[in-house]
């Protein structure tokens, strides 16, 4: 089964993505659960990660994160960690990010990075 959300698809290997400039573009099922640590709580790491890929949009963030939230049912099992990551502090990360959107790339990793030291300017805003 393959189900498509603007241009990722969810298929029984995890979330992909095949651009026209042929870029290629895979999350395995089994990377699909990964988690970080923010604020003594666990928060999602793909719809984070997605940030710092320049050839995301904004449109795409939302379909990829429909798609993520698809993969996550699809590929749950009894002994998820969904239960213990708050979907909540991903997601208000992840728009606080695009709203500063000028980070591309290798900068929006290092604002990333900062969010996760927990830096006292990030914290304030996030």
């Amino acid at each position: 089964m393959a189900v498509q959300f603007g241009i990722f698809e969810v298929n029984e290997e995890g979330i992909k993505v095949e651009m026209p400039n042929n870029l290629s573009y895979k999350i395995n099922k089994n990377s699909v659960f990964e988690v970080q640590s923010y604020k003594e709580r666990f928060v999602w790491h793909w719809p984070l990660m997605m940030m710092t890929k320049p050839w995301v949009s904004e449109p795409d963030l939302m379909h990829f994160n429909t798609a993520f939230f698809f993969a996550l049912d699809y590929f749950s099992e009894e002994d998820s960690v969904k239960n213990v990551v708050s979907t909540y502090r991903t997601l208000l990360i992840q728009k606080w990010l695009l709203n500063n959107k000028n980070c591309v790339g290798a900068d929006c990793l290092d604002d990333l990075q900062q969010v996760f030291e927990q830096r006292p300017e990030y914290q304030k805003k996030i």
